[in-house]
């Protein structure tokens, strides 16, 4: 009760801001392994001798694996626990990008990129569930507009370093420097996120007799489908996302290939926009 108590208050608490950091450092992993295709694509497609459209089937595989499991992901993380779900995407995510570097030919890294999607479909579930369980109605906006600056962030430090490594010492280099940082992030997250949360989720309707009924994760997603404004969000969403990220994974190939500005010329314009994005994040919150 004094926990529940004290996380109920204005201030956040030492351990609220380590479980934040650790799911931000888990979260923007996936934003850097996911765009080290988009900013590697164009020096690597030369190398492997792939062609513009080989290239983006890249992206695309991704994003395949990516939707299918985000729904079952979300229930998964439901059911077996938040943080178990999480740094199993971290781990998961570092094994796919060790793998990378040492890809030859096309398929092998089409099948690589889209078990990267699989992987990195449960994570957002995850962090969004340790957010809820972790900070109160009064904190938990303040929490998430945080955390969604992970994404952006992601976008500039892959721009920062994989085209200048890139340069000096090849794809694969960039690959391999790039795995480091699902390595730290796993390591990291294991120790910031510990504890038993205030705020434990429970899902169930209380009826009028003060008792709990369990609902099952089928029910919930019934429930949810049927929703009007879930599929006006859901709506929205697909034009946002497209337009956001439809933008960053093919800049950096439009900027070389069509522009024919050198790469990491490419990177420093890509990770600029993703500065000015964190920015927007921060002022619209």
């Amino acid at each position: 009760m004094k926990n529940v108590v004290k996380s109920s208050s204005n201030k956040w608490t030492k351990r609220q801001m380590l479980i934040l950091a650790g799911i931000w450092c888990a979260f923007l992993i996936s934003f850097i392994t996911r765009l080290s295709w988009a900013t590697i694509m164009p020096s690597a497609i030369d190398s492997l001798h792939f062609t513009v459209q080989q290239g983006n089937t890249y992206v695309t595989a991704f994003y395949i694996g990516y939707a299918i499991t985000v729904l079952p992901g979300g229930m998964l993380a439901d059911k077996f626990g938040y943080k178990k779900l999480l740094l199993s995407a971290v781990a998961g995510n570092l094994v796919v990008m060790f793998a990378m570097i040492f890809m030859y030919g096309y398929w092998e890294g089409l099948i690589l990129r889209f078990v990267l999607g699989l992987f990195s479909g449960p994570d957002l579930s995850a962090c969004l569930g340790i957010i809820t369980e972790w900070f109160d109605g009064k904190k938990r906006a303040t929490a998430t507009g945080i955390f969604n600056t992970c994404t952006s962030f992601g976008l500039t430090v892959i721009n920062l370093y994989a085209p200048v490594v890139l340069v000096h010492y090849g794809w694969r280099a960039a690959f391999a420097v790039t795995a480091f940082f699902p390595l730290a992030a796993l390591i990291f997250s294991y120790f910031a996120i510990k504890g038993t949360p205030p705020f434990p989720q429970q899902f169930g309707i209380k009826e009028k007799s003060g008792t709990i009924k369990s609902e099952s994760s089928i029910t919930r997603l019934k429930k949810a489908i049927n929703n009007r404004s879930v599929w006006m969000l859901t709506i929205t969403g697909l034009f946002a996302t497209g337009a956001k990220w439809g933008v960053t994974n093919w800049a950096n190939l439009f900027i070389v290939k069509s522009l024919k500005f050198n790469l990491v010329i490419a990177g420093t314009a890509v990770s600029i926009f993703g500065i000015t994005s964190v920015i927007s994040m921060i002022v619209a919150g």
